[in-house]
């Protein structure tokens, strides 16, 4: 598998997902880091996020030292381009510095990225899910739940899938229109009209995506991630438990969806978390 890793000035987070990643080594083929370039101040805890991903050993690791700050949204996308455009990978793995990987999360994903392949209707699959309630999933038949709301915490697409990317935001909600962002969550909107006057993020692009193509996003009912970034030492500093959720310790939970399946009980969880 073709995995990459966005990395900035967290030295401790990228060695915990560097941790989770060389328990699974045997499903890598390659590893991409991607480190930014350092604000005023960030040198030296910069400068420790290189040293810790030049220090990889344990797999074929290819490592991109940036000199000027690119930022969350052209570091994502630039990484995604960079291994699906430019590599001519056929899909792509991508964890930015803060999504620590569970002991199946490779597992998880290949088998996701090589099940969906030819579904053109999943977009992409999100190794991270909010905690869904044990009554539910003990109802619910398979792995994996679909919802049109597009995920970044340890997540994987298709070179095919990656082509369509909504690059012009203002002209993407322009003409797809703000109901339509609502339908994935009302902070969406809020969340997308600041995107468009500078806010520093790349999912709104991939939301309005996945409204143009209406398409989903493949969930794991289990979490195969951790995202470890909600303890105020992101840019935003944010320190919250709202989104801690178990993570799955066997493979397989239960079989995979065989294609876009809707499930009330399921959505209700998710919404709870993104309401409408």
């Amino acid at each position: 598998m073709i995995v990459g890793i966005c990395a900035y000035n967290r030295p401790d987070h990228l060695a915990a997902v560097l941790h989770g990643l060389h328990e699974q080594a045997a499903r890598l083929n390659a590893l991409y880091i991607y480190c930014d370039g350092p604000k005023a101040g960030d040198e030296t805890l910069c400068e420790q996020v290189r040293e810790i991903a030049n220090s990889v050993d344990w797999t074929d690791c290819i490592v991109t030292e940036y000199d000027r700050n690119r930022g969350l949204k052209r570091s994502v996308i630039g990484t995604m381009d960079h291994m699906l455009i430019d590599m001519a990978y056929k899909d792509a793995v991508l964890l930015e510095d803060d999504c620590a990987p569970g002991p199946h999360f490779l597992h998880y994903m290949k088998a996701c990225l090589d099940k969906y392949r030819n579904h053109d209707t999943v977009l992409g699959i999100s190794g991270y899910t909010v905690p869904i309630p044990a009554d539910v999933r003990k109802e619910y038949p398979w792995s994996n739940y679909f919802v049109k709301r597009v995920g970044s915490w340890g997540w994987a697409t298709w070179s095919d899938r990656w082509e369509l990317l909504e690059r012009d935001l203002d002209k993407a909600v322009q003409q797809i229109g703000v109901p339509a962002v609502a339908t994935v969550g009302r902070d969406m909107v809020g969340y997308t009209a600041r995107a468009t006057t500078g806010l520093d993020v790349w999912t709104p692009n991939w939301q309005m995506t996945a409204l143009r193509q209406d398409a989903f996003y493949s969930y794991p009912v289990v979490s195969h991630v951790a995202n470890i970034g909600f303890d105020g030492s992101g840019t935003c500093k944010v320190n919250s438990s709202r989104y801690e959720s178990p993570i799955a310790k066997r493979w397989p939970v239960k079989r995979l969806a065989p294609g876009v399946v809707c499930h009330p009980e399921t959505s209700d969880a998710f919404r709870r978390y993104y309401p409408l």
